[in-house]
């Protein structure tokens, strides 16, 4: 019997080594994610397009909070990029695995860096309960990687497949395509994620069962503060940058004109003396001309 849904306030980990997953697309359904974990413990997850790792810890987090340490998690990615998205480097692989091993030492996490097709291989038909795909989001390449893990996924298993809900990927039209012809639950938030139930709809009567459409709104709202918060931090810390910018620029200033004071203020003594000498000298000159001249007079 499928448990009763029972939100479950989340605190993310991973956010304190590695600050970029919070301004993630993906981070507006962390709470969804988490609580769908929570809530279903599903025994194996598998997600297809990592980068760091905003949906996976999310899964993970999940698993840590309510004890699942026999649940099994599997991250797929080869960890360099992609166009559509943006090619980085080794250090962002080096991350993900960072908080993987800070965060979640205990739980039965798998970082597979293999292309989407290789890593298919790895699986047995039917042992993937949970499989959420959001790799190369042309129409072209997530149709591949639909069929490709298909077979993968349990009977009665759930696909997450995220930007469904925007004009700028395929990923969109491939979702409307599949949502006609099996059971699906869509969020629109965030450049949106689907829920497909390609195998079976137990799962998913059980889901409207419990409400979920109706909390779709709700979820909506958290997901948009889930961005928010962090943007408005990212902004508040970039204005202290800036004002601690133009205040080294200005105390720059300030010390610049005070040496080019300074340096005036010792020409000024230098030409002053020297004007002194002038004037003594002269002085001194027209006194003993005085002097020879009253003696000339005597």
């Amino acid at each position: 019997m499928l448990p009763s849904w029972r939100f479950r306030p989340a605190v993310y980990e991973a956010d304190a080594l590695n600050p970029e997953i919070a301004l993630a697309p993906w981070a507006g359904h962390r709470q969804f994610a988490y609580d769908y974990v929570a809530n279903i413990r599903p025994g194996v997850v598998v997600e297809l397009g990592v980068f760091h790792g905003c949906a996976f810890f999310s899964f993970c987090q999940a698993a840590k909070d309510e004890g699942l340490d026999w649940m099994r998690l599997y991250a797929v990615d080869n960890w360099i990029g992609n166009a559509h998205d943006t090619f980085y480097g080794e250090e962002v692989f080096e991350t993900f695995q960072k908080v993987c091993d800070a965060c979640f030492p205990s739980l039965r996490t798998v970082a597979l860096r293999k292309q989407f097709e290789d890593a298919a291989a790895d699986f047995e038909d039917g042992s993937i309960d949970l499989l959420h795909i959001d790799g190369f989001h042309t129409y072209e390449a997530v149709a591949q990687d639909y069929r490709t893990w298909l077979p993968k996924l349990a009977d009665e298993g759930v696909m997450f497949l995220h930007d469904v809900f925007t004009e700028r990927h395929g990923t969109t039209r491939f979702w409307r395509e599949l949502s006609l012809d099996h059971p699906s639950l869509l969020f629109e938030h965030a450049f949106g994620l689907g829920l497909l139930f390609p195998k079976g709809d137990r799962l998913y009567r059980h889901l409207l069962e419990v409400g979920l459409p109706q909390l779709a709104l709700f979820y909506t709202r958290i997901g948009e503060l889930e961005t928010a918060v962090p943007l408005a931090r990212m902004h508040l810390r970039h204005e202290a940058e800036a004002r601690e910018r133009g205040l080294v620029q200005a105390r720059d200033e300030a010390l610049r004109k005070a040496r080019d004071l300074v340096a005036q203020s010792r020409a000024d003594a230098a030409q002053s003396r020297a004007d002194a000498d002038r004037w003594w000298q002269t002085a001194m000159d027209l006194q003993w001309r005085i002097d020879n001249f009253e003696g000339e007079k005597s």
